[in-house]
């Protein structure tokens, strides 16, 4: 009986390994939701918020953000009743965003400044017109305002519809100070 090489055993069982992550990473990546999936789903079954949250949370950051600013999206939020708009707001949060809420209210006004203006660009890369109507909803806070409550200050009228309609606009801040810019 002949002896097996050692290396050819390495070598093989390396292979196997690469190619059973390919092909799990592969299948990850199929099962993603997309835009249009979340935009069907709020279209056909508009009561089912917390499948919407989940699959939200799922998707990357420009893809979410093109779905929050969808008019539909909008729409579908307005049609919520009170509560339950509050619970979608609750369980939508991206992660670490109660320690990023914290965090912002030791800022200065002019680094929120600084975060602002690319996270503007970046949603209006995304769709056109949004920095405009990003500029009529937010104000500039003073430095009390900024320590008192963060960057949810931005907002000058903090009803629940505000919240959801600047979301994206504080996610991307977010993301910004996070890589930071």
């Amino acid at each position: 009986m002949q002896k097996r090489k050692p290396w050819l055993v390495i070598l093989g069982s390396g292979l196997g390994l690469w190619l059973v992550l390919g092909l799990g990473v592969f299948w990850l990546q199929s099962t993603k939701p997309t835009v249009n999936d979340v935009l069907v789903l709020i279209r056909k079954s508009p009561t089912s918020q917390d499948r919407i949250a989940g699959l939200l949370a799922r998707l990357e950051p420009d893809a979410r953000h093109r779905v929050l600013m969808h008019p539909d999206t909008a729409t579908w939020f307005g049609s919520l009743p009170r509560q339950a708009q509050s619970s979608f707001l609750e369980t939508s949060l991206p992660p670490q965003w109660n320690e990023f809420m914290s965090g912002s209210k030791s800022w200065s006004v002019g680094r929120l400044e600084r975060l602002l203006a690319p996270s503007l660009d970046e949603l209006e890369a995304l769709q056109a017109g949004s920095r405009s109507r990003f500029e009529q909803i937010i104000v500039i806070p003073s430095p009390e305002a900024l320590r008192n409550a963060g960057v949810s200050a931005l907002v000058s009228e903090p009803d629940l519809q505000a919240r959801f309609t600047t979301r994206p606009l504080l996610e991307r801040i977010q993301r910004n100070s996070q890589l930071g810019k």
